[in-house]
Parts: structure tokens; C-alpha cells; sequence
């Protein structure tokens, strides 16, 4: 039903204006025009309090046409990963992409692209159905804190569908993990590396050595973990007094989560012992796992509607984390749609156009499915 190409349009529009996390004005407010364009009511709160933002998130609200029904949340994140400034979308054949030196920004103006269609649909064509929420979030992608500075006590939703990263139409992301942020801060002893290297205690050197004793990667189909970021020293010629680790842990499991982050932590611990340098451990969780049950009527209502669209319903448990965990821990059921997007994250980033059609073609469905 949904035109793609004009989805695809104003997609292009989206990822020309730079949205970097905690720098969404420009995009906000384009996206506030249009919204307002169609009569609908916009606001915007303080979540950027948590990121020293520019702007808080974009709110919408589509009010009911019937009593009795769901209010249903809408969610897509605004913002975007490096590098996305600059990007000229390029068409090859059926799909959308970067010149490659940029991302694409797919992820998550899709999601952007697709709700902002649906919603002029459902204000251009209304039918029977509850409040319909609209809330586009910041700082998304630097620890979902657009969600998680929303005011839970400001407003209810019986559910929650975001439209955020790829999978192909008829897939559900139904559960994700929690995932536990880790800095590791390393205190060694300076001295000259050519001189009295004898009396210098390495930080890099017991930070390298943790490392490489430690389980990383994928820990189990529940589990993954990584160290991301290290930084230290200041001179080729000087025995490196400090290093600094930044790493990760995510599970499905919060018993693993906490066996892996307890690891983790040893691994620094023993090396530093060893060499004789001290540690101090920030360990922060980032956000908690959900999942969702092939008997929720969410999920069920998501799962019908890929059956009667010609689609096999696939409902997955996802690797990263997303505005829907924030969501579902507090209270309100949600599940991860697809967008048609690929490789996020990457240079070679891309979108299917007809995808994109389908992908509001299938949220308009679900939407009408919630309503009975």
C-alpha cells in the first residue's frame, strides 16, 4: 500500500541532515515541522539533560478515535554513530547506500522514514483505535539515553512497537540482553625506559597482560564481551604510569552477565597484583534483557500479521540493545520491528527501497491488529 519510493525520498532528506548523538536539534525540529504539518501536537522533554544535548525527544500524539482501545507507543531513534556528516545517499539498483565514506544513517532514519508515513496514513485514513503515541529519542546509540531519560510517570502505553535496524520483514526481535559497561583504571609507576626501567611498573604492560587471559568474543550463545577501547602512556622512552580499558559484557542470562564481569574484573586484578600496579573498577549496567514469549498478545498480534502479509514470522532474540529494553523494564511490553536495513554501523550500510514499504506496510498492520 505504502509508497516506497516516497519513503524512500524523505529518507534520503533524513540522513542529509547530521544527527550525531546529543546533536538532533536540526533534525528534530525538521521532523516537529512535518509532524505539525498534519495537524498533530508536538512537544519535546528534557531527556538531554542525561547527554548535554541539544534538544530532548520528540513527542507526537495521534488521538483516539474509540474508547476501549490500546494506546500504543511508536518509537525510532534520531540520532546516529560516526561518521554522519556529510552523507550523499547513492542508488544501486534496489538499494539504498553511502558514497562509503560515510554511513548511511539507516540506522535509524528507516525507522524515521517508515513512522512518520504511517502516521500521516493513519491521520489521512483514521479508523477506530486508541492514543497513538509518537516518540522520536536522542542519544539512542551512546546508551539508549534518550529512553531512559523519559518521564515514565508522565504519560501510560499498553505496548510499544520500534522500528529500529534491519531484518527482513516477518522478523521479530522478541528479547535482548543486558550488557554491563566496565572501565578499568590502571596505576603504575613511571620511569625512564632506557635508564632505570627497573623501577617503572607498567600499566600498559599488566592491561595487556589481562587481556590476553581473558575470555572474549562470544562467551555462548547467550554471552559476548569485548575491551574496546585502551589508552595510555605518553612517551615511547617513559615506563607508561597509567592505561585506561574501556570494555563490555552482554547477556541474555543475568547469572552469566554477572560470571563474565566477574572475570573480567580477576583478569585485571591478577595482572595488576602481579606487577605490582594498582586497579580501580567502574562497573555500570548499561540496560536490562527482556524477552517476550510467543504467547504475548503483542507478539502474537506481531506474528499473524506476518502470516497474513505473506511472510514467515520470525521472532529472534537480538544482540544489541535498543530504546525497547529501556521500555519493557519499565513496564511497557515491546518488540524490535524490521526496517529493511543492513550492515548498520558500517561504510557499507544500506536499505532496500521496497522494503522500506513493506516494513510501514507491516507496522500499519500490526498497528490495526493491536486495535481489534
Amino acid at each position: 500500500m505504502f509508497d516506497a519510493e516516497r519513503i524512500a525520498a524523505e529518507f534520503c532528506e533524513f540522513v542529509r541532515i547530521p544527527s550525531i548523538s546529543a546533536r538532533e536539534k536540526a533534525m528534530a525540529e525538521e521532523l516537529r515541522e512535518r509532524l505539525q504539518a498534519v495537524g498533530l501536537p508536538t512537544w519535546y522533554d528534557d531527556a538531554q539533560r542525561l547527554v548535554d544535548g541539544e534538544i530532548g525527544n520528540l513527542w507526537s500524539r495521534i488521538d483516539a478515535t474509540a474508547g476501549g482501545k490500546p494506546t500504543i507507543l511508536l518509537n525510532a531513534h534520531m540520532d546516529t554513530v560516526t561518521p554522519g556528516e556529510d552523507i550523499e545517499p547513492h542508488r544501486d539498483g534496489e538499494r539504498l547506500c553511502s558514497l562509503g565514506d560515510t554511513i548511511l544513517a539507516a540506522d535509524d532514519k528507516t525507522g524515521v522514514a517508515e513512522i512518520l508515513a504511517v502516521v500521516r496514513e493513519i491521520v489521512a485514513n483514521p479508523f477506530p483505535h486508541g492514543d497513538i503515541l509518537v516518540c522520536f529519542t536522542i542519544a539512542e546509540e551512546t546508551g539508549l539515553n534518550g529512553a531512559k531519560g523519559i518521564d515514565y510517570d508522565s504519560f501510560s502505553a499498553d505496548c510499544a512497537l520500534v522500528m529500529d535496524g534491519g531484518r527482513t520483514i516477518g522478523q521479530i526481535c522478541v528479547g535482548a540482553p543486558s550488557a554491563t559497561r566496565m572501565v578499568y583504571e590502571i596505576a603504575g609507576v613511571a620511569a625512564h625506559a632506557g635508564v632505570r626501567p627497573e623501577a617503572g611498573v607498567s600499566a600498559i604492560r599488566a592491561a595487556s597482560t589481562a587481556i590476553a587471559g581473558m575470555r572474549l568474543g562470544r562467551i555462548d550463545e547467550q554471552t559476548t564481551s569485548n575491551i574496546g577501547i585502551i589508552e595510555g602512556g605518553r612517551a615511547p622512552n617513559i615506563i607508561p604510569a597509567s592505561c585506561r580499558c574501556v570494555g563490555e559484557a552482554r547477556s541474555h542470562d543475568e547469572d552469566k552477565l554477572m560470571r563474565q564481569v566477574d572475570h573480567m574484573r580477576r583478569c585485571f586484578e591478577e595482572a595488576c597484583y602481579a606487577v605490582g600496579a594498582t586497579l580501580s573498577v567502574d562497573e555500570v549496567s548499561s540496560y536490562r534483557a527482556f524477552f517476550l514469549p510467543n504467547e504475548h498478545p503483542l507478539v502474537a498480534a506481531a506474528m499473524a500479521v506476518a502470516t497474513e502479509l505473506g511472510h514467515e514470522p520470525q521472532p529472534v532474540r537480538g544482540g544489541g540493545g535498543s530504546d525497547a529494553n529501556v521500555f519493557n523494564e519499565h513496564g511497557i511490553p515491546a518488540i524490535i520491528m524490521p526496517t529493511g536495513s543492513a550492515d548498520p554501523h558500517t561504510l557499507e550500510e544500506s536499505v532496500n527501497v521496497e522494503d522500506m514499504g513493506r516494513s510501514a506496510d507491516y507496522l500499519l498492520a500490526v498497528i490495526k491488529k493491536l486495535q481489534g
